[in-house]
């Protein structure tokens, strides 16, 4: 008896083989470029940019309750459908630098004065007066929702 042996089946050929012939990663591809001469007007006048998407009011939001304005010259490129089928559109904003800096100090200041506050055993709450420290709950004499009489409460207190 003789063994026959078989070349393997061209789908089976090709299945083995990688569909990528090089090794690009794919996550850069998916963000939107922005050519080349805007971002370097851009730069040179202390702005920075960003796509934003013409979705619900964010464009209201960022254009006419923040510092960011559309920049011209540049068309709004598709980037996907709504669920009512009308293509959702990305359009090029620019705010300057300057600002975007402040708002980050700003968000982080607010974030440290938390995290100081969480150390003490309070937090900041938003009063009538602007933000006022606040004990956390079940500390100081604040209310607790747990009964007082589970063992939640209790924690690994000896019990007598």
């Amino acid at each position: 008896m003789t063994e026959e042996t078989q070349r393997p089946g061209r789908k089976d050929e090709v299945a083995k083989r990688r569909r990528r012939r090089d090794n690009t990663a794919f996550g850069p591809s998916l963000k939107l470029a922005v050519p080349e001469e805007i971002a370097k007007k851009m730069a040179e006048q202390g702005r920075s940019v960003r796509w934003v998407n013409d979705t619900g009011n964010r464009m209201h939001q960022l254009t006419k309750l923040d510092d960011w304005d559309k920049v011209s010259g540049v068309p709004p490129v598709p980037v996907g459908t709504a669920e009512d089928g009308k293509p959702i559109l990305s359009h090029l904003c620019s705010k300057p630098t300057e600002f975007i800096h402040e708002d980050r100090k700003a968000n982080e200041d607010r974030r440290k004065k938390v995290e100081a506050g969480m150390v003490k055993g309070k937090q900041l709450v938003a009063g009538p007066d602007g933000e006022t420290l606040a004990p956390i709950q079940g500390t100081k004499g604040a209310e607790i929702y747990v009964d007082k009489a589970s063992s939640i409460g209790r924690g690994n207190q000896i019990l007598d």
